[in-house]
């Protein structure tokens, strides 16, 4: 037994010193057994001249470098000898390089990378950057300045965190056509100043969180083509700026609820391709009204009146 071990020894060592020159070096920071053989803070110099996109695989070198690496200390350091800062006033229209390796970073990585290069920024319009297909950071909700963000059909996977309703200057937010799954979370109830919010086209599941009704802002709201179910909730009346409603082509059920008579302002409203048991206009909605026109409009109908449905 104790030969096995001296040959696994020199086999494991011989593997960090072998490969090419860069391992070579990197190798010598570390004995035969797996100790340090320099201090963390040493290692942690040197290590940082690695490119973020690969420095983590040294990780694996041994424990103590694990260790070292898997601090905020390193991931600023690391950073900072690579990643440019960028001009917060900029429009980027597509991710660079470093905003593409957010999404793939360990959690360490993703919050001090939001907490150093994008915190500043007010507006991150990433449609259709296919190369993300991940999840979204939680380190997302340290973005609290960002007032627009669009990643729409960025192939992002998982569920929207719940550190979303921690961007509390959000107005805009646009998550449609991706492949997101799981209930829409109640936090985002928080995102009281939010104008825009479209979550359409995703695997979005559960029930359409009473929260929705504190975004008082809020003029588009789009969640169709998911599969959403249970009722629309009566909270859906606090929203009295909204303009348009798309709900089409989920699973929810039950009536309209009397509380969109509180709509004054909405001019477009789509609920097909669900199981509503009765499609009544509320008596409370008066026949003169823009809204009654509008519920009409998709049939909608009074209660003893002659229906298509």
């Amino acid at each position: 037994m104790a030969v096995t071990t001296k040959r696994s020894s020199k086999r494991r060592s011989k593997l960090l010193y072998q490969d090419d020159s860069s391992d070579a070096s990197l190798g010598s920071l570390i004995q035969a057994d797996g100790d340090p053989a320099m201090p963390t803070h040493i290692v942690q110099n040197i290590f940082a001249w690695i490119h973020p996109r690969t420095v983590l695989k040294y990780s694996r070198l041994s424990r103590s470098i694990y260790f070292a690496m898997n601090d905020p200390v390193f991931a600023l350091l690391n950073l900072e000898r690579f990643v440019p800062i960028t001009n917060t006033d900029s429009l980027q229209s597509l991710p660079d390089e470093f905003d593409s390796l957010w999404f793939r970073w360990p959690r360490i990585y993703q919050k001090v990378y939001a907490a150093w290069r994008l915190y500043d920024r007010a507006k991150l319009d990433w449609r259709g950057a296919n190369t993300l297909r991940r999840k979204i950071p939680k380190a997302i909700g340290f973005l609290s300045n960002l007032t627009y963000l669009s990643l729409g059909s960025c192939r992002l996977i998982g569920e929207i965190p719940s550190q979303i309703g921690r961007m509390m200057s959000l107005e805009h937010l646009h998550l449609a056509w991706n492949n997101l799954s799981g209930p829409i979370p109640p936090e985002i109830g928080n995102l009281v100043h939010l104008k825009y919010l479209s979550l359409s086209d995703n695997n979005l599941d559960s029930n359409i969180p009473e929260e929705i009704g504190n975004l008082v802002s809020l003029q588009v709201l789009d969640l169709g083509n998911n599969r959403l179910g249970g009722h629309i909730p009566s909270t859906i009346g606090g929203l009295t700026q909204l303009q348009k409603m798309a709900l089409q082509n989920n699973r929810l059920s039950g009536t309209i609820p009397l509380e969109i008579v509180h709509l004054v302002c909405l001019q477009e409203i789509n609920l097909y391709e669900n199981g509503f048991e009765r499609w009544l206009i509320p008596n409370s909605v008066a026949s003169d009204s823009h809204l009654f026109h509008v519920l009409k409009g998709i049939g909608f109908y009074r209660e003893g009146e002659n229906h298509w449905r």
